[in-house]
């Protein structure tokens, strides 16, 4: 795929993988956007993907951002690292809806208000140990429980 001119979305792109991808995609002349906890950091939209609500969210305020072109990359891979147990106020363990959910809730989002089309390419990339989130995966009907 050339990459020259191509809309990019990374979710996560102020550290990491994703930091180092939005360089790599800029260097080939793509139109990155960052999504991310913070602009001091270089997020072209802020938010708090730990709340389930703001994934959905954040996704029509992209959309908005980029004024009707389409997305060509999609890139998922936001992510927490953190030690002690740490809840959301919506009740859930602060790294799983930011490691896990919110890529998930942001793309089905961005594919219902039509930011995503059937030429766009997405890719989700983890660093998270998938074991440690099996306990949420065996109660996923009932994330409270865990």
């Amino acid at each position: 795929m050339e990459l020259k001119s191509k809309c990019i979305v990374i979710l996560g792109g102020t550290n990491g993988m994703g930091a180092a991808s939005a360089i790599a995609f800029c260097a080939k002349g793509s139109r990155v956007t960052i999504v991310g906890p913070s602009a001091q950091k270089g997020a072209d939209v802020t938010a708090d993907l730990s709340l389930m609500r703001t994934s959905q969210e954040v996704a029509g305020r992209v959309v908005r951002l980029l004024d009707g072109t389409a997305i060509d990359v999609l890139l998922n891979c936001v992510g927490i690292l953190i030690d002690r147990a740490e809840h959301t106020e919506e009740g859930i363990e602060k790294d799983f809806p930011v490691s896990y959910l919110s890529r998930f809730v942001f793309t089905e989002r961005l594919a219902e208000i039509k930011g995503l089309g059937p030429s766009s390419v997405m890719t989700n990339v983890s660093a998270a140990d998938p074991n440690k989130y099996a306990k949420y995966l065996t109660e996923f009907d009932d994330l409270e429980k865990v």
